[in-house]
């Protein structure tokens, strides 16, 4: 669904989070090949949190669209509960303001699927958003997505501007400096990667491996936020998924395989599983004409090579993505 016209090219998009994420990286590189400027807050200097100069940065860039990602995703700890639901809602409406302010006409809000309820039926529905509590543990992110969702509806509806938003399923991989998103498959590698390297015979990983996934490669995200920026205008949520689906043990088994560990899985159900997401419904982004680039092997493969191209040991940088749960909150 498109309306009215889009920014051409060497408009400027600003991307928040900024390039020291890997959904945010993954998206301005992805608007750089395409011949966009980008800019972010970390590459300008200024805190979101300072209304006046998210304000100034607007008001001197112009940026024809944004890409707002949310500014807290994972589960947090009960000490920075407060802290962080403070900030994040604070940057989130210095961002809209500015925006609204200034007339962006285009805006794509990444929301978590914590906006979901916690026990949503699966694959879950972009109508199922904000109908019910969010998993235990999963209120901070869940009320900043909530926030930045209605937000962007509200914004369509008072002032007319094109704003959507967009809920992804569980995100993983690296960016092509090893830039890593804190994810299942990261866990699995670092664990993998370092038994490979101490010449272990087993790798006892926790819960049965039962449990299913819906694994979204960072570079399709970006593709898919960068095509709704310019394709969709629709006033309703958009799920970004795969919409395949893989259990924890198949994709560890795609893992060892490509650190080349010689040794056995064992799965230990008395501890609970690392992570667990909402599997989503995308098939009303398949409609507008998205599909993923990656097949699971292949990202997973990509991925490590690109670690190990960056890495000489086992150092990582590990960035949230969006949406953690824990696996005990989730049937």
């Amino acid at each position: 669904m498109t309306g009215r016209p889009h920014p051409s090219p060497t408009s400027t998009v600003a991307v928040v989070p900024n390039r020291t994420t890997a959904v945010g990286l993954a998206v301005a590189r992805r608007l750089e090949r395409e011949g966009w400027d980008t800019i972010d807050q970390v590459g300008l200097g200024i805190d979101l949190c300072d209304r006046d100069a998210v304000r100034r940065v607007f008001a001197e860039h112009r940026p024809a669209a944004v890409i707002l990602a949310p500014l807290s995703s994972t589960a947090v700890d009960d000490a920075d509960r407060s802290a962080v639901l403070s900030d994040c809602l604070r940057r989130q409406a210095n961002v809209f303001d500015a925006a609204v302010e200034h007339g962006v006409r285009r805006l794509v809000y990444l929301g978590s699927s914590a906006s979901y309820p916690r026990y949503v039926a699966q694959p879950a529905k972009e109508s199922d958003l904000l109908c019910g509590p969010p998993a235990i543990g999963d209120e901070v992110p869940a009320v900043c997505s909530a926030a930045g969702l209605t937000a962007v509806q509200a914004v369509r509806e008072q002032h007319g501007l094109d704003w959507t938003a967009a809920v992804p399923s569980e995100v993983y991989g690296s960016t092509d400096d090893g830039v890593w998103a804190d994810d299942l498959v990261f866990t699995l590698t670092r664990r993998y990667l370092e038994a490979a390297r101490d010449g272990l015979d087993r790798v006892v990983n926790p819960g049965a491996g039962t449990l299913a996934h819906d694994l979204l490669h960072v570079d399709d995200l970006a593709d898919a936020l960068v095509f709704l920026l310019f394709h969709y205008d629709g006033g309703q949520p958009v799920n970004i998924g795969s919409g395949r689906s893989y259990t924890t043990a198949e994709i560890a088994t795609m893992v060892s395989m490509g650190v080349e560990f010689a040794g056995r899985t064992a799965w230990d159900p008395s501890r609970a599983d690392e992570s667990c997401h909402v599997r989503l419904d995308a098939s009303r982004l398949a409609s507008l004409g998205w599909t993923v680039a990656r097949e699971l092997r292949e990202g997973i493969g990509g991925a490590l090579t690109r670690v190990r191209s960056v890495e000489s040991g086992l150092s990582f940088s590990p960035i949230a993505a969006t949406g953690m749960r824990g696996a005990d909150d989730r049937g």
